[in-house]
């Protein structure tokens, strides 16, 4: 079930939309916590919404979500989100019209592309509960393949390797976005770097910016969602 945790009105940022901008607000790791919603046009999660993968998380998740004035939302689960994992493709989940659930899937809105895929490297001695969407990296580069060439917000549950990763990124989703044009790639799962982000020049001399949106830190406390545009 959620949980009330107090955020400082300092840490929320509202961004002056520029003509045409679409923006995007990007939080990850909940772990079941309730979290601020600024105003954005697309609220993403990238992975972890709850702590033990169950139903009832899954349904205090959606209505919370549900009361948000969101053009849209999209969800992409982590590995702890195994409900994700259990239930069939088609599977009625508890989430408004607006809710978008990516496992390996591009979305679009005004022309902007987004993708999102769950999968991350195993963790040695990982508690089997914390698992869905773990798999080795060969079977990761084979799923990872799927990607379209150009994506202008990649959302992956856990980073590439080598990027604000702490040592815990993926190897083959490094290989897979180096070989793609990301404008802006949105990950979590490594809590300790949340809050960071960093830029990278790509093959065509254009700027990839990364953010580690993990939100829970230390003590307890939500961080709130990221805000960029595209």
């Amino acid at each position: 079930m959620l949980v009330e945790t107090a955020i400082p009105e300092s840490e929320i940022v509202i961004l002056a939309a520029e003509p045409e901008a679409v923006c995007v607000a990007a939080i990850a790791d909940t772990h079941g916590l309730s979290f601020a919603c600024p105003p954005a046009d697309v609220l993403i999660h990238a992975g972890d919404m709850t702590a033990w993968g169950e139903w009832s998380e899954t349904a205090a998740l959606g209505r919370a979500l549900g009361e948000e004035d969101y053009r849209a939302v999209l969800l992409v689960p982590g590995n702890h989100d195994r409900i994700f994992e259990k239930l069939p493709r088609g599977e009625a989940y508890p989430f408004s019209p607006n809710t978008h659930l990516l496992i390996d899937e591009a979305w679009e809105y005004r022309g902007r592309l987004f993708y999102g895929s769950p999968w991350t490297p195993f963790f040695d001695q990982m508690n089997p509960a914390w698992t869905a969407f773990m798999a080795a990296e060969e079977e990761l580069r084979r799923r990872f393949d799927q990607m379209p060439a150009e994506i202008d917000v990649l959302i992956t549950h856990g980073p590439p390797w080598g990027i604000l990763d702490n040592g815990a990124g993926s190897l083959a989703l490094r290989e897979a976005v180096e070989k793609r044009i990301v404008r802006h790639h949105v990950f979590g799962h490594c809590h300790e770097l949340g809050g960071r982000s960093r830029s990278n020049v790509q093959s065509n001399r254009s700027l990839r910016t990364s953010y580690n949106v993990a939100a829970i830190v230390g003590n307890g406390t939500v961080r709130s969602p990221r805000l960029f545009q595209i």
